[in-house]
């Protein structure tokens, strides 16, 4: 396969997939908080749109704890990690796409989607970027 067959097979299959996440009802509105479990090693959800200042709150249901990784535009962040049967909370504090990984188990993938984000201001949970 040449360099253009490549280009045009990467282009047709990132297309692919932007077609699929934006036609499959996967897509979550949250109001004020949204909870997302982590279960037999995966997200509840595989999208979810927020709005501004909007929290997730990630519950760990399996029997082997969770460090989730957060990547959004390039850089990223991880938190603590989540205990058997314990939860953590998320706000997130710039727009964009968020994609979201566990450290431990990499299969597991989720991505949040923050369309706009004005005046944050900070409450008791741990804030991204």
């Amino acid at each position: 396969m040449n360099s253009k067959d490549r280009k045009t097979s990467n282009l047709i299959i990132t297309q692919f997939i932007a077609l699929f996440v934006l036609s499959v009802p996967l897509t979550t509105w949250a109001k004020d908080s949204y909870t997302v479990k982590q279960e037999d090693k995966k997200f509840s959800e595989l999208f979810v749109k927020l709005k501004s200042e909007d929290v997730i709150k990630f519950i760990n249901l399996d029997s082997v704890k969770h460090r989730l990784i957060f990547t959004h535009k390039g850089q990223q962040e991880q938190m603590n990690a989540i205990a058997p049967g314990g939860s953590q909370e998320v706000t997130f504090s710039h727009s964009g796409i968020y994609d979201v990984q566990c450290k431990h188990h990499p299969e597991m993938k989720l991505t949040i989607f923050i369309p706009y984000v004005a005046n944050i201001t900070r409450k008791d949970s741990i804030y991204m970027f």
